[in-house]
């Protein structure tokens, strides 16, 4: 009889939690996917409530209708798409003028490009003519970025993915 005693352990479990977890660290594609819609889907809800990122409501309309900004033909809102790849998630928005209302633009004068002066209806619905007009610029409405609860909720499906990923 020895004194000897021996424990004998099979960590095939643990090597194959470990292995799911390095093919998640090399292409985490699925989890990108599924946080580039979640950001699609937040960012559209914005519009639904004319809310910054961070909670605060867009500058209002100088018109005093009351409309909630960026929501006159829906364009805008539609044309935000989101991609991914096996290290990143994002979403963009392709209108040309996406950008001046996400940062706000400075004065600036329009002018006609096919014919000799513009033409446009004014508040009242009368048509106006001018040769210039000098727009007095758009104030900043950012659409895009992260909110808390967009962290809160990324952090959500990452953990999800990592939890799985280990067996757990």
């Amino acid at each position: 009889m020895t004194d000897t005693v021996t424990i004998t352990l099979d960590d095939a479990a643990v090597q194959a939690a470990f292995d799911r977890l390095a093919r998640l660290a090399r292409d985490a594609s699925p989890m990108m996917a599924e946080i580039a819609e979640h950001l699609l889907e937040s960012t559209q809800r914005r519009f639904d409530t004319g809310t910054r990122p961070d909670g605060v409501p867009w500058v209002a309309l100088k018109d005093g209708s009351g409309r909630t900004p960026l929501r006159v033909s829906g364009t805008l809102r539609d044309q935000i798409f989101p991609s991914h790849g096996p290290d990143f998630a994002q979403i963009a928005a392709t209108t040309k003028y996406a950008r001046a209302h996400q940062e706000g633009t400075e004065p600036y004068v329009i002018l006609p490009v096919k014919r000799k002066a513009l033409s446009f209806r004014g508040p009242d619905g009368k048509k106006i003519t001018r040769r210039k007009v000098d727009h007095p610029g758009l104030p900043a409405r950012p659409f895009l970025g992260l909110s808390d609860q967009d962290r809160t909720d990324i952090e959500q499906i990452a953990g999800a993915y990592l939890e799985e990923a280990a067996g757990g």
